[in-house]
């Protein structure tokens, strides 16, 4: 398995600028003709693609490249008329451990006018998420208050980590029957929330 690879046995490709600064690398080991991607970090287009030809230029030397990847990366569109193969396979499962905790330190669009929303969890086993979170939603930031909500949504904590960690928008959860509240509320959500959908490599 890729987690009980040996240091010996792996090799590190780092992509740099022109002005000789890091912007991706790829941790991967080549046996029997197949290179094995254990993973892949980028923080620009640019890195992105100078990677993936590090990959293109070893093509004499292997038949197969073999990876994990997230599933929103849309790497069969990226690869045009090229003979691949994708699977999908249970990823870890998220959840909210303590929602004033986590609204302190999510991020939202900050182009977004003020807002306030009044959440109303139900969680049956953490008792301190149980109950009305007040939240202000303001230049990029969350913060708890107790000023009046422009709009109220009643969910379960379940729905509202599925919501926050980018897996389904507000209209999808909302179309689904998981959150009671209106039309135009879930629209005004959606649109302060990103929708990115958090990589966690090291679970692979």
């Amino acid at each position: 398995e890729y987690w009980r690879w040996d240091e010996d046995d792996t090799m590190v490709a780092i992509y740099y600028s022109r002005d000789d600064v890091p912007y991706g690398y790829m941790v991967y080991m080549i046996s029997s003709d197949i290179m094995h991607v254990k993973e892949m970090i980028y923080l620009n287009r640019e890195a992105q693609l100078g990677l993936w030809e590090y990959i293109h230029a070893h093509d004499s030397m292997i038949d197969e490249v073999r990876g994990n990847n997230y599933y929103s990366e849309p790497i069969a569109f990226e690869l045009d008329d090229s003979d691949i193969k994708e699977t999908i396979r249970p990823y870890a499962m998220g959840r909210i451990i303590d929602i004033k905790q986590f609204f302190g330190k999510y991020a939202i669009d900050p182009d977004e006018p003020a807002c306030v929303f009044a959440f109303d969890i139900e969680d049956e086993l953490l008792s301190w998420n149980n109950g009305r979170f007040i939240v202000m939603f303001k230049d990029g930031h969350c913060s708890i208050t107790t000023g009046t909500p422009d709009y109220t949504m009643k969910m379960s904590i379940a729905t509202l980590t599925t919501m926050l960690l980018g897996y389904k928008s507000a209209e999808k959860l909302y179309s689904m029957e998981r959150i009671e509240t209106t039309k135009e509320a879930v629209e005004k959500l959606d649109d302060i929330l990103f929708h990115a959908v958090p990589y966690v490599s090291d679970y692979i």
